[in-house]
């Protein structure tokens, strides 16, 4: 963030040093029991044998050990938004030690995660999942900020600001907002991926109206793309209130990117998207469908 000085909070200092130490600690040893042919070798095998329940454990607690530094290390007033390589190697071991859990699936004979992830009934599902993620991260450092706001001294265009109580409220609720809309979408993918036909008064009686989900979902997308944008260009310039190596910043960018690809998805599932459709035609269809059905059905009674 934009702030007059580099102050760091001694209680974030102290824990940027103590994660720091007990990450290499706890990392050390793990790689030492997967190599050690002299020691407990037995039990080190049965522990952390390929699908073993023990290793899936350990990476669980490693992974909310690394969430944790991740608040103590590159939160509001830590030493991450001053040292860069601070604020990037807890992220990096954080996102190691998550893709841990993918590799360990693997080793079990479980479905990849990401697999997983990308074998959903729409496109954009993937996209809005990653869109979820980095908005909660945005969220959750602009209400962290907002925590922290007697402290943090903002400037807008090298000028210090004061954000009132009525600004903070309407910030937090367009950020979250955000990620409501984005739990909104993934449930709406799920259970409405599939249009309406609706008659329509200005329509003729041939035709029915597309309406669902999968038509305005490309029109969300679009707006929330222009919102982004607008902040982007708005506060993270070289004199934005959003600035510098901070989790507001890398959240909403990395939000943006994510609708970006949520558009190019909406767009290529729907590059013949029609907003009619014509029911004479569908239903002569479905009336020749259903006589080569039965004229099949009376061929095979008489043989």
């Amino acid at each position: 963030m934009s702030e007059t000085g580099t102050s760091v909070y001694v209680w974030k200092l102290w824990g940027a040093i103590g994660i720091a130490s007990g990450g290499i600690l706890f990392n050390l040893l793990t790689c030492i029991v997967h190599f050690d042919n002299l020691l407990f070798q037995a039990t080190w095998v049965r522990i952390f044998r390929d699908g073993s329940r023990a290793e899936r454990n350990w990476i669980i607690i490693l992974i909310c050990y690394w969430a944790v530094g991740i608040h103590v290390c590159t939160s509001t007033l830590s030493v991450g938004e001053g040292q860069a390589n601070v604020y990037f190697t807890t992220w990096i071991a954080f996102a190691a030690t998550a893709n841990n859990m993918s590799v360990w699936r693997e080793s079990a004979g479980l479905p990849d995660i990401f697999e997983r992830l990308g074998q959903f009934n729409r496109e954009t599902t993937y996209n809005w999942l990653w869109t979820l993620l980095f908005s909660l991260i945005f969220s959750g450092a602009m209400t962290d900020l907002y925590f922290n706001r007697d402290v943090v001294k903002l400037q807008y265009e090298g000028i210090p600001i004061q954000i009132t109580s009525v600004q903070w409220s309407i910030v937090l609720s367009i950020v979250w907002a955000e990620v409501g809309v984005c739990f909104l979408a993934l449930i709406l993918n799920y259970y409405l991926s599939e249009s309406l036909e609706i008659p329509c008064i200005c329509c003729v009686k041939s035709h029915r109206c597309l309406f669902g989900w999968p038509q305005f979902e490309g029109p969300i997308i679009l707006v929330a793309l222009a919102g982004k944008l607008y902040v982007i260009l708005e506060y993270t310039g070289v004199d934005g209130v959003i600035n510098g190596l901070s989790n507001s910043y890398f959240g909403i960018w990395l939000s943006f990117f994510s609708s970006v690809f949520a558009m190019g998805a909406w767009l290529k599932a729907n590059r013949s998207v029609s907003l009619l459709v014509n029911v004479s035609n569908k239903e002569e269809k479905e009336t020749d469908d259903w006589a080569d059905v039965s004229l099949k059905e009376g061929k095979a009674a008489s043989v």
